[in-house]
């Protein structure tokens, strides 16, 4: 099989071998998502031990980038409904596992699996409050949540230890922040606890 690498277009449509990815990832159901997120993740595999350019690494994980994501939005259904924030962030947690050093063509190191599963416990408990959580991987390794919510957003890294930081601008104007807070799987920090329960107070008077 020969791969052409396209870099004289824009990196955000990527093109491998004359695919489409922007209609690729759009269109297939999931099991082609997950099919066509495997052979982004050997190719990229195969071209880093070959000593590829910056700029074909660069195309390799933008491709990655689109097919995680669809396969998140499109679940497999024929109907092209689509599922919950918390379920998307779930598949979003799962798929990470898969990632390995350098999954960003810039160095980053693999994700910490011990946070994802502590990632994984916590976005449990967050099913219970007004938000709509975006699960992402920083540049260290390690999952956060980008949560979205009406009037405010907000962030919740999480480390394999169990620790959990948090920042959430709240709808009335105020912002919250804590850091290394610990999580036991059992219970949310009371702190975040605190703060998601206030959200949801406010979530309630407005309507």
């Amino acid at each position: 099989m020969t791969v052409e690498f396209t870099t004289d277009t824009d990196v955000s449509t990527p093109t491998t071998g004359g695919v489409d990815w922007e209609h690729l990832t759009s269109s297939r159901p999931i099991a082609y998502q997950a099919a066509a997120v495997s052979v982004a993740l050997e190719l990229r595999r195969a071209v880093s031990a070959c000593g590829a350019s910056f700029s074909a690494l660069h195309i390799l994980a933008e491709a990655e980038r689109y097919c995680s994501v669809a396969a998140i939005g499109y679940m497999a259904v024929a109907n092209d409904s689509k599922p919950s924030a918390s379920a998307a962030a779930l598949q979003r947690l799962r798929l990470f596992r898969d990632w390995r050093d350098n999954w960003d063509a810039e160095g980053a190191p693999a994700p910490d699996l011990g946070a994802l599963e502590v990632a994984s416990n916590l976005l449990g408990f967050l099913k219970s409050y007004p938000v709509e959580p975006i699960a992402m991987l920083h540049a260290s390794g390690l999952p956060m949540f980008v949560l979205n919510f009406t009037g405010g957003e907000g962030e919740i890294t999480v480390s394999g230890d169990g620790a959990v930081d948090f920042v959430l601008d709240l709808p009335d104007g105020e912002t919250q922040a804590e850091v290394e807070l610990e999580f036991d799987n059992q219970s949310l920090p009371v702190q975040l606890h605190d703060v998601l329960t206030r959200l949801r107070a406010i979530a309630q008077h407005e309507r």
